[in-house]
């Protein structure tokens, strides 16, 4: 994979409640493998099928679940739109609007670890 993120530019995807994806900047499209544009009003399980089954959200608060899971840094798998799977770690954030509450989630694909060969 040749996703080059940095901090300024890290892979951040904007989703409703509900999980469909109303927003990717230009570090999730290329993360993802398509132009950021072509994922709004995609399911977010479409990109991570783990959250298929779990609710981003609880009385307007992130999933404890899933705030558990960053913090101790699970990896879930993610499917790009090329196709290609990869692992990520996954931070999640509120945002409070005026006519709604939305969350953000931030993409860090963990690099694989080179193994210590004897």
């Amino acid at each position: 994979m040749s996703y080059q993120g940095s901090k300024n530019n890290q892979a951040m995807l904007t989703l409703l409640e509900n999980g469909m994806i109303i927003g990717c900047n230009e570090g999730g499209g290329e993360l993802l493998g398509c132009e950021p544009g072509n994922l709004k009003w995609q399911h977010i399980s479409k990109l991570v099928p783990m959250l298929k089954e779990i609710s981003l959200m609880l009385d307007q608060k992130i999933n404890p679940y899933l705030k558990f899971l960053s913090i101790v840094g699970h990896r879930f798998e993610v499917v790009g739109m090329n196709e290609v799977c990869f692992s990520c770690e996954l931070f999640y954030f509120i945002m409070n609007k005026p006519d709604r509450i939305s969350l953000q989630i931030a993409m860090q694909p963990v690099r694989r670890q080179a193994s210590l060969g004897h």
